[in-house]
């Protein structure tokens, strides 16, 4: 069954009904059950309302009943109306439309102008169809924000492929300044004089195919991991073939312990190696070690300790101050390519 508002709107053109005054107008209607009235105007032949009610099409005229409101006694019947609501159907809003009351015989001489009907005006809103539209209009404005981000992103992604040398040099400036304390510490440990960033996620999109494609194809790969508190830790290896290496170096420059530059070594029956074989959302890991994901579902290896010894006591929360199941999440994620 179809489901609509009736907005009474107003009334014209009412008969006099009272001996003193006018006529004190209001509506009344049954539907499915349940009766509706408006609130009545005080003294005219001209009633404002304004009132909306929810009804049901049962495919029935709907009577509505026209009525003097009366303090003292009975209220004064004067006529009545009839709406067939599958008439509105095809249209969403019928605005004020006017329905001519078929008076009682006694009041059709008492009208103030003698030659026009008294009436009633509607609204009358097929809600089934209202509701149809308003998904519609949703569904549309949330179509054109989708295009109107794509096309952002898209515009952002041209800017940024045009530009793309420039701001690697840039971020790499920034990246030695930030480095520079540790520089020799580095060049100790990859036994190379410096370093070329070739990948920042803050400028290329974090792609776990991506970064799998561009670490198996360069030779002396260092990733730097920052995560979102400001741990900054990583790994070096001369190269990655078959998308994997046994030769590494694990290391942390600042952790859980605070700015400390320590190198990791696995122990020989950790069986530990690197691995970029990436899954939907895996980046990469090594084992016992740790495993870089999007979506913020990069962990810690509990075993960490067990697998690794370094110069240094440490625990297995000395990388993030946490370890598996909690997860972390990655702030940058940059790929150097040491010679």
């Amino acid at each position: 069954m179809n489901m609509f508002e009736i907005t009474f709107v107003k009334g014209m053109n009412w008969p006099k009904a009272d001996p003193i005054g006018w006529c004190d107008p209001f509506c009344v209607f049954t539907n499915n059950g349940k009766e509706y009235k408006t609130k009545h105007d005080n003294n005219t032949s001209e009633p404002k309302w304004e009132e909306t009610f929810t009804v049901v099409s049962d495919h029935q005229p709907l009577e509505i009943l026209c009525f003097d409101w009366d303090r003292i006694g009975d209220d004064d019947f004067l006529g009545k109306f009839c709406i067939n609501l599958d008439d509105f159907c095809d249209v969403t809003t019928n605005k004020n439309i006017k329905f001519d009351i078929t008076l009682e015989e006694e009041y059709l001489t008492k009208k103030k102008v003698e030659e026009k009907p008294a009436a009633v005006v509607l609204t009358i809103t097929n809600l089934e169809r209202k509701k149809k539209e308003e998904e519609e209009r949703l569904r549309r404005e949330e179509e054109e924000k989708r295009n109107n981000e794509s096309m952002t992103a898209n515009a952002r992604k041209e800017a940024m492929g045009e530009c793309k040398d420039e701001l690697l040099e840039f971020a790499e400036e920034g990246l030695k300044e930030k480095l520079r304390p540790v520089q020799l510490t580095l060049m100790k440990w990859t036994e190379c004089n410096d370093y070329h960033l070739i990948y920042s996620s803050d400028i290329d999109e974090l792609s776990c195919e991506k970064i799998s494609s561009l670490l198996s194809s360069i030779s002396n790969c260092m990733i730097l991991i920052l995560d979102s508190t400001g741990n900054l830790f990583g790994i070096f290896t001369p190269s990655i073939s078959e998308s994997c290496s046994t030769q590494f170096t694990l290391f942390s420059l600042k952790g859980f312990e605070g700015s400390l530059s320590l190198k990791f070594t696995p122990l020989p029956s950790s069986d530990s190696l690197i691995q970029i074989s990436p899954t939907k959302n895996v980046i990469l890991s090594v084992k016992n070690a740790f495993t870089i994901a999007l979506n913020d579902q990069s962990f810690i290896d509990a075993s960490f300790s067990n697998n690794f010894t370094s110069s240094h006591p440490f625990e297995s929360t000395i990388l993030t101050g946490k370890v598996s199941p909690d997860k972390f999440s990655i702030r940058c994620f940059f790929a150097l390519q040491w010679y």
